[in-house]
């Protein structure tokens, strides 16, 4: 595992290149561009930097070291950073990690690891239909959908990937987060490749992944809408006296401190618990917080911004955007909170 020297370092080595490569104004450029990313910038950090096979430094049979993922997920939750990190490390690379691979889904996972391809999850909508190695059906709101080089899907148990384009249709949609750019997919008859299984506990615990990583994120962006708030307290001027120097404005500040401390200490948590059966559980419950707290607090910062706060020239309502989205990558909330009570009541 990373020691706290070895995260400090990534940290530090990270938010280097992401203060150079993604100043404010790159939200922008890269949301408008046609991949909705930037793709050097992408290149850089998964094969210079290593960022897609951190997690797996000693190869795919080595034990998992989740730690570094959870370093980036705050560096770039509190960037907006677009780049395809959730769709290919949590979504691609670690299920494969955790299934019992083919050959074939040894080599994919190889080529992810080493920052070559990227990869994104489909789940199905409607008319999803798998026959003799054929998929037909259609995805809506596939995360970096669009030019992901793999497509899987997890089916009763089995991890599938398509990779040859024919019979792939891909079409951007619009997204509340202006920031993560999705497409519906449509399948007809589409070339499938098995490449493992995994089963009841190893499907949860990459769900918990998922959700951990999510928590991480959103940890991250609230610590970058607390100090976006409090350093526009702190120059915006009214009366002749700073915006912070009232009451309310004081309460509003030290709520927005409180949940980003908070965020932040129960996505430790949810870590801390990886290699222990509660790691599900705990990964719910620090989301359930975590992704609550991101939207009250980007709402919170977005109204501390006054009008100046709902314009396009200023981040808070990239924030919010993104806060508010966050919440439905996971599923509906009403789900998550139901499955974690009968956990929870089942172990009373």
């Amino acid at each position: 595992m990373s020691s706290r020297d070895d995260l400090r370092d990534i940290r530090a080595a990270l938010s280097d290149v992401l203060d150079a490569a993604m100043p404010t104004s790159a939200i922008r450029a890269d949301a408008a561009s046609a991949h909705g990313y930037d793709r050097t910038l992408w290149a850089e950090l998964a094969s210079g930097f290593g960022i897609t096979g951190m997690h797996a430094a000693e190869g795919a049979e080595g034990p998992l070291d989740l730690d570094p993922i959870w370093v980036v997920a705050e560096l770039l939750g509190a960037r907006l950073a677009a780049l395809p990190y959730l769709s290919t490390v949590v979504l691609g690379t670690l299920p494969l990690l955790r299934a019992e691979r083919t050959d074939a889904g040894s080599e994919v996972l190889g080529e992810l690891l080493e920052g070559r391809l990227t990869a994104t999850s489909a789940e199905p909508v409607q008319g999803w239909r798998r026959h003799e190695g054929r998929l037909s059906g259609s995805s809506s709101a596939v995360l970096h959908g669009t030019d992901s080089d793999w497509i899987l899907l997890v089916d009763d148990g089995r991890v599938y990937g398509v990779h040859d384009p024919a019979g792939v249709t891909r079409e951007p949609v619009a997204s509340i987060d202006l920031t993560r750019p999705t497409s519906a997919i449509d399948f007809q008859e589409a070339s499938l490749i098995e490449l493992g299984t995994l089963s009841l506990e190893q499907q949860d615990r990459c769900r918990a992944d998922l959700l951990t990583y999510l928590t991480h994120e959103c940890a991250g962006g609230l610590r970058r809408v607390k100090d976006m708030a409090v350093q526009h307290l702190r120059d915006r001027h009214q009366f002749g006296v700073p915006l912070g120097s009232f009451q309310a404005l004081k309460h509003r500040a030290a709520d927005l401190a409180v949940d980003t401390v908070t965020s932040t200490a129960v996505a430790r948590a949810a870590a801390a618990a990886v290699n222990t059966p509660a790691y599900l559980p705990a990964a719910e419950r620090a989301f359930l917080f975590a992704s609550d707290a991101y939207v009250r607090a980007a709402s919170s910062s977005l109204h501390m911004h006054g009008g100046l706060g709902f314009t396009w020239e200023f981040d808070s309502h990239l924030y919010y955007r993104r806060a508010y989205a966050s919440t439905a990558l996971a599923g509906r909330s009403s789900a998550t909170r139901c499955r974690l009570g009968q956990r929870l009541m089942a172990s009373a």
